[in-house]
């Protein structure tokens, strides 16, 4: 893997900044990147970075930062979305926690979930209407998610703790040594054949 100078802050940066401080960059005078590769939670994250050092300015939405939809891989992959999602469980069927998820599941509760500024949160109930979003890109993103023909969890998300830390670690040992990548899929084949 090769970095291009100038563009992006390269694997060493990658390697000890956490995904909450990796767009800060972009709101520097020039920016020092221009891209961020983040769900739709970084926003929240963005909002509350200082532009220019400034302790009073914040990046505003489609003003300072925007977004671009990440580009199918192949052709089966357009119409395709990736997400990841807050799930509730019940795990005694009371009369009260019957009325509690039955609740958060209205449009109502997901609309104040979504309102809140920065939250980044988008609502899987489709009477949620765009026009409650509290910013352009919120909307956006809202929309997309919305005229999605296919929607997949995030696979990350969807493994077991022990497999999902050996897979995290896996990506930054290979930013640190793409040459090990042999190496790096045998052990995670190690850790999937313990943990499925």
């Amino acid at each position: 893997m090769r970095f291009l100078p100038k563009t992006v802050l390269g694997a060493a940066a990658a390697l000890v900044t956490s995904y909450g401080q990796a767009g800060q960059p972009l709101f520097t005078r020039p920016p020092r990147c221009y891209l961020d590769h983040e769900a739709s939670f970084i926003t929240a994250f963005y909002t509350q970075d200082q532009l220019g050092g400034s302790p009073h300015a914040h990046p505003r939405p489609r003003t300072d930062f925007d977004f671009i939809k990440f580009p199918p891989l192949s052709p089966a992959g357009q119409g395709s979305a990736e997400v990841a999602g807050d799930l509730l469980g019940m795990f005694r069927a009371t009369p009260a926690a019957r009325k509690l998820i039955g609740y958060l599941t209205t449009p109502a509760a997901q609309e104040a979930w979504i309102r809140r500024p920065g939250s980044g949160a988008l609502s899987v109930n489709r009477l949620v209407p765009l026009r409650d979003y509290p910013d352009p890109v919120s909307r956006e993103l809202a929309a997309d998610l919305l005229s999605t023909a296919s929607v997949r969890f995030d696979a990350s998300d969807s493994m077991p703790q022990i497999m999902e830390n050996a897979f995290n670690n896996a990506v930054l040992e290979y930013l640190d040594d793409p040459g090990q990548l042999g190496v790096i899929l045998s052990g995670l084949d190690q850790v999937r054949k313990a943990s499925y």
